[in-house]
């Protein structure tokens, strides 16, 4: 799972109710868009796909009125092989015009982000499987 959120208490309360419902997966962290979208693409520091793998998800926050989310979000479209990655757009208003506005860049859902990490948390525990899935590396 990959995490884009400047707001790094925020990360640390998703990740801990993750290894709550004993998600295996790992959560990486990135705190800028730019580290994010480097993670996606396998660059830099991240081109070794055995230690930096896919995500099997993305949760990104995204606001109108900050390019950050979108970036990540068009990202994710626009990358070859990452198409299928659900994305997980996390405002602050869940405004109608913000969730459609994710929803038009490719976000497979949204949530307010006072919902975000209790909700997620919930999906998963609610699946009573082990999330160990690991996304298999394109040809990178």
């Amino acid at each position: 799972m990959l995490v884009m959120d400047r707001d790094t208490a925020h990360t640390a309360v998703l990740r801990d109710g993750l290894a709550a419902v004993r998600m295996l997966n790992p959560v990486v962290e990135a705190t800028t868009p730019g580290k994010a979208v480097r993670y996606l693409r396998g660059s830099g520091p991240y081109s070794d796909r055995l230690s930096y793998p896919l995500p099997v998800v993305v949760v990104t926050t995204f606001e109108l009125d900050d390019p950050g989310g979108r970036f990540v979000l068009q990202a994710v479209r626009d990358i070859g092989g990452l198409g299928t990655i659900p994305v997980l757009a996390i405002g602050t208003t869940a405004d109608d015009a913000e969730v459609l506005e994710a929803h038009r860049l490719g976000a497979t859902a949204y949530l307010a982000r006072s919902l975000a990490s209790r909700v997620l948390v919930d999906v998963i525990s609610d699946l009573n499987v082990p999330w160990c899935i690991v996304a298999q590396p394109t040809g990178t």
